[in-house]
C-alpha cells in the first residue's frame, strides 16, 4: 500500500507512522503527512502495534520512532491539532509532550471539569501511564494525578470540634497527606521539573496555606483538652492495651515515624496478599511532644512514665533509650520478650530466625527507614521516598516471618507522626522562644507556660500521667520554633493529627500457602459477526482484585483459522478492585489487516496470559467484509 513513487526505506518508515497516526488522531493528520499516507491501513496498524509491544524490538521502535518524529517534525505538527486530537495516540513520545503540556495548564486554571475525549484529567493520566512511552512519562502523568487530587481540596474546610475533625482525618483528609507524599515522590524523580515549577507552587500552596493552615488551628482548639483525649486510646496504655493480656505469639514492629497515610498505604497492600488472613487499623494518640524518646517509652510496659531535669525519659525511674534498656524493661513484664533491631533481621537466614524467636512470646522490632532519613538536614527531602520503602520493608517482613519463623501475629506501630513541606522557612517565619526553658525542638519546647495568645501548652504532668509541674509549648499551626540544628521541612513533636495520630496495623498472617487465581476477563459484547474493519469490543473483569484474586495480563487479538493474526494485539490488564462490575468494564480497540476476508471462514478471537503466553480464550468469529481487499490488483 505505499503510494510514494520514490521507493527509499526512510519514506517507507513515514509512510508506517503516518498511517498508525491517522488511525488514532482525532480529525485530520497535518497537511504535510498526507503524502505519506498507505491505503492499507489495518496492516500497518496491526504491524506497528505488534512492533512496539514486543519486549525484544520496544528499544529499538523508540528509536525509529525518535527519527520518525524528527523528519515529520511531530512535536510541531501535533502541538498544532492540540491534545484533543492525539489523546489515542501513542506512536510518538511527542503526544505525551502535548498532552501534559495541556493538563498542566488546566490544573492551573483549577479547572477540574476539563476532559479530553470524555475523560477526565485523573482518566487521561491513568490511560497515558498504560501507553507505549509509560517507562519515559509515568512520573509526569502521576504527578499530574497526585495535583488532581489535592487541587480538588482548594477549597477545604475543616471540620468544628475535636472528634469530628479526627474521624474526618482518619476516613479523608488524610488523603491529602498521601496526594502530597505522591505528588513530589513523582516530582523528585524527574530529571528536569522545570515545566512544573508553577504547579508546584499551587500545590505547595494548597498543602501548606490552604489545608495545614486551616486544619491545625481546628485541631489545636481542644486537642489537648481531657475531654478531647478520651476521643482514641492514648499511646502510654497501649502495652496494656494490646500485649499485657496476649496469649499468642506476637511481634511489635514499631516503624519510627510511621504516620498515619503511609500505614493505610501499607494496610491496602496487605488486602492484596492472600497469606493475610486479617489486618485492621486502628489509632492512638501521642500527646506533645510527640517526638522518638517519648514515643518509644510510651510503647513499653510501665507503671510511670517520667521525665528528669534533662529531659531523658524514664519508664518506672529507669532509662530506655537502648536496645538493651528496653529489652530489660519488656523482660520485667514478660520474660518471654526479645527486642531486635530490624536491619538486623533482614540480614538472618531461616535457621537464625527460627533460633531467635524460639520460646519467645513477645518481640519487640524497631525499624528505621522514615525518621532516619527525615532527621538529617540532608536528607529530608528524601522522606517521601523513604516513606514508599518502609512499606515495602514491612510488607516484606510481614510475609517472610510467618514462613521463615512461624510467626502469624504482628502489631505495626509507631513512636510518632510527622509533617513535611517543601516550602522553605525564613527566620522571620520562625516562633521566637523566651524563658527558663529545659528543651527547645523544631516542634515544642519543654519548660514554663508560654506566656499570651501564641502558642499553645500542655502540663507535662498531663502528658505523663504524674505531677510534672513543667509545660509543652507547641505552635498551634504548621510553623517551628527559632532553634539551632536540623532540617526545617521534615518535623514533628508538635500537635497535628499527621504528628499525634499515631497507627496501630493489627495483622494476622497464614503459616501455610493459600490458593490464589488470577483475575480473569470475559467477552461482554454479544457481537459475533465483524462486519467493519475497526471494531470496538468490551470486555469485564469477572471479580475484584483481592486476597485471593491476583492481578493479570491479557494479550488478544484475531487470527484465522491457521493461528495468522487478522488484527492488531490488545493487551488489557485485569487490576481493578472496585465491587461494581460497570467500573470493571474496559473496551478493546481492533484494527484488521487489509486482505480478503471469508465470510463462510472461520476467525478467532484468542486471548492469552501476558506472562506466559498460555492461550486461555478462543472464540469463534465471522468476518464479513468484502470490500477490504485491493479487487485482484495488488500493485
Amino acid at each position: 500500500g505505499y503510494a510514494l513513487t520514490d521507493k527509499a526505506l526512510d519514506k517507507l518508515l513515514l509512510s508506517l507512522f503516518v498511517t498508525y497516526a491517522d488511525k488514532y488522531i482525532a480529525g485530520k493528520i497535518p497537511a504535510s503527512w498526507e503524502p505519506f499516507m498507505c491505503n492499507k491501513q489495518g496492516s500497518v496498524v496491526v504491524f506497528l502495534d505488534s512492533f512496539m509491544n514486543n519486549v525484544q524490538c520496544r528499544d529499538r521502535y523508540a528509536a525509529l520512532a525518535s527519527y520518525a518524529a524528527g523528519k515529520l517534525q511531530a512535536e510541531t505538527a501535533l502541538t498544532a491539532l492540540g491534545a484533543e486530537a492525539v489523546v489515542q495516540l501513542d506512536a510518538f513520545i511527542d503526544c505525551d509532550k502535548v498532552i501534559i503540556q495541556w493538563l498542566v495548564e488546566h490544573l492551573l486554571l483549577e479547572d477540574l471539569s476539563a476532559c479530553l475525549d470524555g475523560k477526565s484529567i485523573k482518566e487521561i493520566c491513568e490511560l497515558r501511564s498504560k501507553m507505549h512511552f509509560a517507562d519515559k512519562t509515568r512520573a509526569q502523568y502521576a504527578l499530574c494525578a497526585s495535583a488532581y487530587e489535592l487541587i480538588r481540596n482548594v477549597r477545604y474546610q475543616p471540620e468544628q470540634g475535636f472528634n469530628n475533625i479526627l474521624e474526618k482525618y482518619l476516613h479523608e483528609d488524610w488523603q491529602v497527606d498521601y496526594w502530597y507524599r505522591q505528588f513530589y515522590t513523582a516530582y523528585d524523580s524527574l530529571k528536569n521539573a522545570s515545566g512544573f515549577g508553577k504547579l508546584q507552587q499551587l500545590i505547595e500552596n494548597i498543602y501548606s496555606n490552604i489545608y495545614l493552615g486551616k486544619l491545625l488551628p481546628a485541631w489545636n482548639e481542644d486537642a489537648v483538652q481531657t475531654a478531647a483525649q478520651k476521643q482514641a486510646p492514648l499511646q502510654r496504655d497501649f502495652y496494656s492495651r494490646y500485649i499485657k493480656n496476649e496469649r499468642d505469639r506476637i511481634v511489635v514492629i514499631i516503624s519510627d515515624a510511621l504516620r498515619y497515610e503511609v500505614a493505610k498505604q501499607l494496610e491496602q497492600k496487605l488486602q492484596h496478599e492472600e497469606r493475610c488472613k486479617e489486618e485492621k487499623l486502628e489509632v492512638q494518640l501521642a500527646l506533645p511532644p510527640s517526638y522518638t524518646a517519648l514515643g518509644m517509652a510510651a510503647l513499653l510496659p510501665h507503671e510511670q512514665l517520667a521525665m528528669d531535669e534533662g529531659c531523658r525519659v524514664l519508664v518506672d525511674g529507669r532509662r530506655c533509650a537502648s536496645l538493651d534498656e528496653r529489652e530489660k524493661l519488656l523482660q520485667a513484664a514478660n520474660s518471654a520478650s526479645l527486642c531486635l533491631q530490624f536491619d538486623e533481621l533482614k540480614k538472618m537466614k531461616r535457621d537464625e530466625l527460627r533460633s531467635a524467636f524460639a520460646n519467645k512470646q513477645v518481640v519487640y522490632i524497631y525499624h528505621n527507614q522514615i525518621d532516619a532519613r527525615g532527621d538529617a538536614a540532608k536528607t529530608e527531602d528524601e522522606v517521601f521516598v523513604a516513606c514508599q520503602e518502609a512499606v515495602d520493608e514491612l510488607y516484606t517482613m510481614l510475609c517472610r516471618l510467618p514462613v521463615s519463623a512461624s510467626i502469624v501475629k504482628f502489631i505495626v506501630t509507631a513512636d510518632h507522626g510527622f509533617i513535611y513541606q517543601r516550602h522553605v522557612v525564613s527566620e522571620n517565619e520562625k516562633i521566637p522562644v523566651n524563658g527558663n526553658n529545659a528543651m527547645v525542638n523544631h516542634r515544642f519546647v519543654i519548660g514554663e507556660a508560654p506566656q499570651g495568645n501564641g502558642p499553645g501548652a500542655i502540663s507535662l504532668g498531663t502528658v505523663l500521667a504524674n505531677d510534672d509541674a513543667r509545660y509543652v509549648s507547641y505552635p498551634r499551626g504548621a510553623q517551628i520554633f527559632k532553634t539551632a540544628g536540623g532540617g526545617t521541612s521534615y518535623v514533628h513533636g508538635g500537635s497535628s493529627p499527621q504528628e499525634m495520630v499515631v497507627p496501630v496495623l493489627c495483622v494476622k498472617m497464614d503459616r501455610g500457602h493459600v490458593e490464589t487465581k488470577q483475575a480473569e476477563i470475559k467477552l461482554h459484547t454479544l457481537l459475533k459477526k465483524i462486519t467493519s474493519k475497526d471494531v470496538n469490543l468490551i470486555f469485564v473483569q469477572t471479580e475484584p482484585v483481592s486476597e485471593t484474586v491476583k492481578a493479570a495480563s491479557y494479550k488478544l487479538s484475531f487470527v484465522d483459522r491457521n493461528n495468522k493474526p487478522v488484527s492488531n494485539e490488545c493487551l488489557l490488564t485485569a487490576d481493578s478492585a472496585d465491587s461494581d462490575v460497570s467500573q470493571r468494564m474496559v473496551t478493546a480497540r481492533f484494527s484488521f489487516i487489509n486482505t480478503e476476508y471469508d465470510s463462510h471462514a472461520s476467525y478467532y478471537l484468542v486471548m492469552k496470559d501476558a506472562d506466559t503466553d498460555i492461550e486461555r480464550l478462543r472464540q469463534e468469529f465471522v468476518i464479513d467484509m468484502p470490500f477490504m481487499g485491493n479487487f485482484g490488483f495488488d500493485f
